[in-house]
């Protein structure tokens, strides 16, 4: 029964967390302007091979208060970034639908990982299903493979909505399907 509680707990406030930038309800959370970011990828090896769906890209933001709101409790803070437009380029040949330097935004969905009673694996779509805001907890994952085993480099441009546009490229790293 106890562990029934703290997992009901634990639920009640990830989906506070979850809900907390939804535009329709509040409570909002601090909200950050983009003022710079960089990318990085989950692979620390010298020469990098991974298997594409285990491939994880990581923003991370530099930004300026732009909406405060003092009543947000937040147990697990993390900080909300507002964007303007997310786009994901990639560098070489991925498949016959996405040649070399083509828009493939739409192959990566967000996900992220909580903390509370234990790891909790959310994924939630498409980068269009985030409503303008990103917290800084996010990462992007491929959801279909390259056409055969290859060396991938990805660029990421975000517009911050405040006519800044930045731009980061990932490491090369080489994708298996197997």
């Amino acid at each position: 029964m106890k562990n029934k509680c703290k997992y009901f707990i634990t639920t009640l406030i990830i989906c506070f967390i979850i809900s907390a930038c939804n535009k329709d309800n509040g409570p909002f959370p601090d909200v950050y302007l983009i003022t710079n970011f960089r990318v990085n990828v989950n692979c620390s090896d010298s020469n990098c091979i991974i298997k594409w769906d285990e491939f994880e890209i990581y923003p991370y933001f530099n930004g300026i208060l732009a909406l405060e709101n003092v009543d947000f409790i937040n147990v697990f803070y993390v900080n909300c970034y507002y964007f303007k437009n997310i786009k994901i380029y990639t560098i070489n040949y991925y498949n016959n639908k996405y040649p070399a330097n083509s828009d493939v935004t739409e192959l990566f969905n967000v996900a992220s990982v909580s903390v509370g009673v234990g790891y909790i694996y959310n994924d939630y779509g498409s980068i269009s299903s985030l409503n303008n805001l990103i917290y800084d907890n996010y990462f992007f994952i491929l959801n279909e493979p390259p056409e055969y085993d290859s060396e991938q480099r990805f660029i990421f441009e975000i517009d911050n909505g405040a006519g800044e546009i930045f731009r980061d490229t990932t490491r090369s790293v080489y994708l298996t399907i197997e």
